[in-house]
This record gives structure tokens, C-alpha cells and sequence, in this order.
């Protein structure tokens, strides 16, 4: 008899499956599929940076980190699932460094407007240069607005360059952004329309 664990296990991995199919190119976990352009990836799961939360604009779901391989460097993906693992929305991958680890993640309101913002701290390394393997922190934030979450480098530059990089912590990004409400939401709504 199968597990519920296991049907679920099954349902996020073809879920993931199906995102990659619309992205041009197919995963699966914990293992190499190729298609026609012969492009390899492999997506795994980070169980200890993947977080049950509830959302206003999504409800009860989970939000899913996953580190990426596809014939280069590591990439960081997201994702939120429901409680059957069908994955309800795809955050745009980050892919300008190599991904390393996440270090935290937060569900706070950054931009006071009422809905919890994902904040990820990440260690990245830039793969050249005479500093190219030395990890170094870079901060995300996903601003919730109606079914969609908007990211705006700008802002993610400022704040990682601004806070001492060996210590950035989601305290000091909270501390940052503090007073910086309306300059965050003229951002947001630029990206947004």
C-alpha cells in the first residue's frame, strides 16, 4: 500500500515536471531527464528552507527552495505548492551567480501593505575573478501583490550592497527597509504595471 507522503512526494515532481515543460526544458528530482535540445537539469528540494505558510492572496500553501543544476552553475528556484504538492505559482529564477545555500527565510510585511513579503538571504559565489569560490550574502525579497510576486533587483542590489555582507540577517534587511516604504512601493508598482 502506498504512503500519502509518497503520492504527494509523486505530485510535486511531476508538478515540477510540467513548470519545466513550459520553461523549455524538463527536470525531475534527483534525477537527469533529456529532451530534444539536450538540456540536462536536475532540481532538489531544500526540506530545511521549504516552509508551510499561509498567504493572503494563496492561503495554507508551502513555499518550496530548490536548488537548481542544469549544465552550469547552481541556480536558486522557489516555488509555492498546495497541501496535495501542485505547484500554484513558479518564482523567476535567479541565475546571475552561483547558488550555494540559503541561509534564511522570512514571511514578513516589508512594505506595510497588509500581505506577508518572502524575504530569502542566500550565499552566492561569482565563479571568476580573484574572489570567484569566496561565498558571499545577497538578499531577495518577493513582494505579494494580487497573484503574483514582484521582485525589483534594484531594491535586492541596495539592500546587499548596504548591509555589511558577511552579516546580513532578515532583522537588519527589516531595519533597513523600515523607513523606505514608499520608495519600496514606487518600485513595486513600476514593476507591476
Amino acid at each position: 500500500m502506498k504512503k500519502e507522503g509518497d503520492l504527494d512526494m509523486k505530485r510535486l515532481i511531476l508538478g515540477l515536471v510540467m513548470i519545466c515543460l513550459i520553461n523549455n526544458y524538463i527536470s525531475f528530482c534527483y534525477a537527469k531527464v533529456e529532451n530534444l535540445s539536450d538540456k540536462k537539469e536536475i532540481i532538489s528540494i531544500i526540506d530545511e528552507q521549504s516552509f508551510n505558510v499561509k498567504l493572503e492572496n494563496w492561503g495554507e500553501v508551502r513555499f518550496v527552495s530548490s536548488k537548481i543544476n542544469q549544465d552550469g552553475p547552481f541556480r536558486l528556484g522557489h516555488f509555492l505548492v498546495n497541501k496535495k504538492n501542485d505547484i500554484l505559482y513558479s518564482f523567476s529564477v535567479f541565475d546571475y551567480w552561483n547558488f550555494e545555500d540559503v541561509l534564511a527565510v522570512s514571511f514578513k510585511d516589508v512594505n506595510q501593505d497588509g500581505l506577508k513579503d518572502i524575504i530569502v538571504i542566500a550565499h552566492y559565489s561569482a565563479g571568476i575573478g580573484p574572489n570567484g569560490t569566496v561565498p558571499f550574502r545577497y538578499c531577495t525579497i518577493y513582494f505579494q501583490k494580487d497573484k503574483e510576486f514582484i521582485m525589483s533587483y534594484e531594491l535586492n542590489d541596495e539592500i546587499s550592497n548596504n548591509i555589511s555582507n558577511n552579516d546580513i540577517t532578515i532583522a537588519m534587511v527589516l531595519s533597513y527597509t523600515k523607513n523606505k516604504v514608499k520608495y519600496i512601493n514606487e518600485l513595486i508598482n513600476k514593476k507591476h504595471n
